[in-house]
């Protein structure tokens, strides 16, 4: 559907174009149009020096951007949790289970960067039956496991440091339901019971919308109608990358790694290369004469090798 879409407009553009050509004002403004981007060419092929310079600044610039808008996210995200955690009571803990009492909050969910723990809130407890609470402790118990509350920073990091590409946010979802995916078929192996854990993802969603700490809760890190479909069969397709957001992020890939790989190139010639400015200052720091500067200049670039 994509590529038929971008062929239309191609053939559009081509046949618009031949039917104002056939016209006199259209064909006028048409050529008029054609030089400026003659003359837009020319301009950026004879300042070839100064559009270079633009590409390395946008390319520093974006990545500079990128890493800082994804540190100040990750900073945010930790301390959020921290406090969230504080703000509640601890009532009782057995190995990485913990029972919290947070008034009429129902969740379920893991958190806990290096030592990650599940935390269970007692009106979730009081909710469920012991045969849906036990599948909710193993899904969690799954995360713990796989430290997915690290995971899941490292790939919101990703998403932030590379906001500037549309595939970024689409690789971070791909990783979080595949995450969500594998803790719910480690409950389907110990319990053998899909349509119960289909059941139990659909009352807590219903319950209370779950409380996501570093991602990893029970019925927040992935849609739960795409896990409810999958537990009983009704998967649908793989999901594929829109082809807009691939090229896009190609494109953009493509330029931003353009610009660092420029702007290396340029800083290692600048200090293995001798220039004439060099040459001159050299000559001056000497105390030599213009004429001097030949021989001044073998002297000072022989140095610089």
């Amino acid at each position: 559907m994509a590529p038929l879409f971008y062929i239309s407009i191609l053939v559009s553009v081509i046949v618009t174009l031949g039917v104002l050509s056939g016209i006199p004002a259209a064909a006028a403004a048409t050529e008029a149009l054609l030089n400026w981007c003659r003359s837009v060419a020319s301009f950026c092929a004879e300042r070839g020096d100064v559009i270079g310079l633009a590409v390395i600044w946008t390319a520093l610039i974006t990545a500079a951007s990128g890493l800082i808008y994804a540190a100040f996210n990750l900073i945010r995200r930790v301390l959020s949790a921290h406090l969230a955690l504080r703000g509640m009571r601890v009532s009782g803990s057995k190995g990485p289970l913990a029972l919290l009492d947070a008034g009429d909050l129902k969740a379920a969910f893991t958190a806990g960067l290096f030592k990650p723990r599940v935390y269970v809130t007692r009106s979730l407890v009081e909710a469920l039956t012991s045969k849906e609470l036990r599948q909710v402790v193993l899904h969690e118990i799954h995360h713990v496991r796989s430290k997915d509350p690290l995971k899941y920073l490292a790939a919101s990091f990703f998403k932030d440091a590379f906001y500037y590409l549309p595939l970024a946010a689409f690789i971070e979802r791909m990783f979080l339901d595949s995450s969500e995916k594998a803790a719910d078929k480690y409950v389907v192996d110990k319990t053998e019971d899909p349509v119960s854990l289909a059941s139990v993802l659909v009352k807590t969603a219903t319950l209370n919308h779950g409380l996501v700490l570093m991602g990893a809760g029970f019925d927040g890190a992935s849609s739960v109608e795409t896990r409810v479909k999958r537990l009983l069969g009704l998967d649908e397709a793989r999901k594929r990358a829109p082809l807009r957001a691939v090229v896009v992020s190609a494109v953009l890939l493509f330029f931003l790694a353009s610009g660092l790989t420029f702007s290396a190139t340029v800083t290692t010639a600048d200090t293995k290369s001798c220039t004439t400015e060099h040459c001159l200052k050299h000559s001056n720091h000497e105390g030599g004469h213009h004429h001097d500067v030949d021989e001044d200049c073998v002297k000072h670039c022989e140095k610089k090798r």
